[in-house]
């Protein structure tokens, strides 16, 4: 669409997130090797107003696919200079997003190919104290309770 419409790219939101994580977001491989192949001003490392960068928007994916998950992380590790140990503002990893939104194809990808120094990096507690894995154990509660909420809220309405 951006070589179609011969506009310059889309430059970032109003809290500095950029186009480049938003493709990550939504885990678009294509997407992120075009910005970057082709806009000289993309940097992999810009981090918004909160602190977080192209790997934290990695951990957040809403893609569900691991293949593609597991190809877009190893396009940002292996052939990109994107920090994968970097934290945001509140002392978040890669892996606290991921564990946050219950991420198992980012946290596996991390677990297979990053150094155990990364690993120790990316698993310090943020600033509030919480691992990774409190985070983690937190949303898989938290998602329980949604469940059987919604649940319950759907057994009384076919009362």
């Amino acid at each position: 669409l951006i070589s179609q419409q011969q506009q310059q790219q889309p430059t970032a939101s109003g809290d500095g997130t950029t186009p480049l994580h938003m493709a990550c977001f939504g885990g678009h491989l294509h997407v992120v090797q075009y910005l970057m192949a082709t806009n000289t001003t993309v940097n992999a490392n810009t981090k918004n107003d909160w602190g977080c960068g192209t790997s934290h928007w990695l951990g957040m994916t809403i893609q569900t696919n691991a293949s593609k998950i597991h190809a877009l992380a190893k396009y940002l590790y292996t052939d990109n200079p994107v920090a994968f140990c970097e934290t945001q503002h509140q002392g978040h990893s890669i892996l606290h997003k991921a564990a946050q939104k219950q991420n198992t194809h980012v946290i596996d990808w991390l677990i297979q190919h990053l150094t155990q120094d990364e690993k120790n990096k990316i698993g310090l507690p943020d600033v509030g104290g919480n691992k990774p894995s409190d985070i983690f154990c937190c949303s898989c509660t938290s998602n329980n309770n949604n469940k059987n909420s919604n649940n319950n809220n759907n057994s009384k309405n076919k009362e």
